[in-house]
């Protein structure tokens, strides 16, 4: 569905932008702008949905399919790409949107390789929160265990895709930061000189330059050294520090602010440098997307120091929370937007409103037109499935839809015209960026509408 004015290679890359040709995706900045570019050196805008197969599905698979996975696939796919887009950003499902295992993972990225249609493999790190079931916690990151269980996800992922030339790069995950102070809290609470709180205990030891008594005037502790932290000593942290760009954060004690950012900081730094170290020993190649991290769970600080780990920055949502023009001062690095909602609409069992289909059409117009205008950003990943989800956290907890067709298989025609008229200008749009001032128009037009649907729904 590219538009004909450009012409494209076998993997969807513009021969009007040219970089090396190295057999496999890379990154390049060509004319001022940040491009993927393809194996045989064509420039390429990664643009399409996070959650194509899921097993959240398998109600409609059953009834549409009778449970023939590589019907179910196939079909999905074919409409897929007749939508426009143009890859697979975050692969053909991740543990948060198949905690079953129901999605034969491997049959899709061979139907992905055998089209040449690029995607992206994962290398999972620690749960989305959705995943986490029977009050399970995220694992202890600094465990000889964890660096273990990340070597053989990258071995088994570099292992299959190493030599993949439709391989866009590794992700980790989707959302492993969100209700991070309940990670740290689970953390300090585990056995005495675990690895985990051992880690933690050393990040505030040196904080507060072992005096017991400036760390026992915060957290009204009776500390006599800083060292019972990692066996006797507990301190938790409340809702507050939820995400450090929201702003309930703000209202957090200062000085517990400053000890929580140094926390999760030495979390982040050590899974990012245990996956890049994993990854390379396996595959020197492809890009390193690092975890699609919600935009309120890193500050600009931080993104700096884990991109240095990772080939892009990888926030969740464009959004006032998150400046992207100083984020791309901050790290140097191209911006790879992912999971980017543009709004869910209301289960048909619920009366809760969401926005309408004109809106998320008028949504995601706005949103991919900012994308695309923005010459920092080199790829997007949209928060959205193909068929509306039976089953999962999203229509349990939220009572939304996520699906382009509805569950029956039934298109939403206004969004799907729109989203097909939007895809076919990838390369016109990505070709011709537009001035700072009218990006952050165009963003404050998205946050705007987006805003007020999300204003409605909570006032029924």
């Amino acid at each position: 569905m590219i538009s004909t004015t450009e012409q494209t290679d076998r993997y969807g890359g513009i021969t009007t932008v040219q970089g090396e040709a190295t057999g496999f995706f890379h990154l390049e900045k060509v004319n001022g702008r940040h491009w993927f570019i393809d194996p045989l050196g064509n420039g390429f805008f990664p643009l399409g949905i996070s959650h194509l197969f899921s097993g959240d599905s398998e109600p409609t698979v059953k009834q549409l399919y009778d449970y023939d996975q590589a019907a179910w696939m196939r079909d999905w796919f074919d409409k897929y790409r007749s939508l426009g887009f143009n890859c697979a950003p975050a692969g053909a499902t991740s543990p948060c949107r198949d905690k079953a295992g129901f999605v034969d993972l491997e049959y899709a990225e061979d139907l992905f390789t055998e089209n040449d249609f690029p995607f992206a493999a994962g290398v999972w790190q620690f749960p989305h929160p959705a995943e986490l079931r029977f009050h399970y916690e995220r694992q202890d990151v600094f465990s000889n265990y964890y660096e273990d269980l990340i070597e053989e996800r990258a071995a088994y992922a570099c292992g299959r895709h190493r030599d993949n030339p439709c391989l866009l790069g590794y992700y980790y995950g989707f959302g492993g930061f969100i209700n991070a102070q309940w990670w740290v809290n689970r953390i300090f609470a585990s056995h005495p000189h675990s690895a985990g709180r051992s880690a933690l205990s050393d990040v505030l030891i040196e904080k507060y330059q072992g005096d017991s008594d400036a760390f026992n005037a915060v957290y009204g502790t009776n500390c006599r050294s800083l060292e019972e932290l990692k066996s006797k000593v507990h301190i938790a942290y409340d809702d507050t520090f939820n995400s450090m760009n929201e702003a309930v954060f703000a209202e957090a004690e200062p000085r517990k602010k400053e000890d929580f950012k140094r926390l999760i900081e030495a979390i982040a730094l050590r899974t990012y440098r245990v996956a890049e170290a994993a990854v390379r020993r396996h595959d020197r190649n492809h890009v390193i997307l690092g975890m699609y991290t919600k935009a309120t769970s890193f500050d600009h600080d931080l993104w700096s120091k884990v991109t240095r780990h990772a080939d892009v920055s990888s926030p969740q949502h464009v959004n006032p929370k998150l400046d992207f023009f100083r984020l791309y001062e901050v790290t140097g690095k191209p911006i790879w937007v992912s999971d980017q909602t543009f709004g869910h609409g209301c289960n048909h069992r619920s009366s809760k409103p969401g926005p309408t289909e004109e809106e998320m059409a008028e949504l995601y117009r706005l949103i991919v037109r900012r994308v695309l205008g923005d010459p920092r950003v080199c790829g997007i990943s949209i928060c959205r499935t193909l068929y509306d989800l039976v089953t999962g956290p999203m229509v349990n907890k939220h009572h939304a839809f996520e699906g382009i067709y509805d569950e029956e298989g039934m298109p939403r025609d206004r969004l799907i015209a729109t989203i097909k008229q939007e895809n076919q200008q990838i390369y016109e749009r990505a070709l011709m960026p537009l001035p700072d001032v009218a990006l952050r128009d165009m963003q404050e037009q998205f946050v705007e509408l987006h805003q007020q649907t999300r204003r409605r729904a909570r006032q029924n």
